[in-house]
């Protein structure tokens, strides 16, 4: 049986991570999955992780291969950020590593990375309704912290006047229904 090989973006471990999406992919053996350098940083970097989170981290990753930010990966990305200005930093390094690679891009961030060319995105599968079960158990690894929340909460309520809803007030509750930082 052939081994297909792929880069997976850090969006794609915390929907993981957090509710065991996209599945078939990293705990499939007919897959190599490797990560970026930045991939990692960006996991743990989050404040107040507990001990336990981390250790999850840990255990994921070590299943996975790491692509080292090396000298090619560091090329790629200044080209990247030349001809890419308005693309992320991490963005940039993450596709800086599958270009170098020659690796497909396993990612939820579509937008993000379909400017750049030469970098093959593999298609997600399509997200399977939660069971009853999962729907109410408790987030163990959101980025979009409560009081981010409330603030987007207060600002769309502070933006009606006299009764009537702004659009802004439809963009916060898009945002806040449609992110993809917030994983219960």
């Amino acid at each position: 049986m052939g081994e297909n090989q792929l880069l997976v973006d850090t969006d794609i471990l915390i929907s993981y991570l957090n509710r065991r999406a996209y599945r078939s992919y990293p705990e499939s053996a007919r897959y190599r999955v490797y990560y970026s350098a930045v991939t990692k940083k960006e996991l743990l970097s989050k404040r107040g992780q507990k001990t336990s989170q981390r250790r999850a981290i840990f255990t994921l990753l070590k299943r996975f291969r790491r692509i080292h930010i090396d000298r090619r990966v560091v090329n790629e990305y200044s080209r990247l950020r030349t001809r890419y200005p308005s693309l992320a930093k991490g963005d940039a390094l993450i596709g800086a590593s599958a270009r170098t690679r020659k690796l497909p891009l396993l990612t939820q961030n579509l937008r993000h990375f379909r400017v750049i060319e030469g970098l093959t995105l593999l298609p997600i599968e399509v997200k399977q309704q939660r069971s009853h079960r999962e729907q109410h158990t408790p987030c163990h690894y959101g980025y979009l912290t409560l009081a981010g929340i409330h603030l987007i909460s207060l600002f769309a309520r502070a933006s009606t006047s006299g009764g009537i809803v702004s659009p802004i007030c439809f963009a916060a509750l898009r945002l806040m229904m449609n992110s993809n930082f917030v994983a219960c």
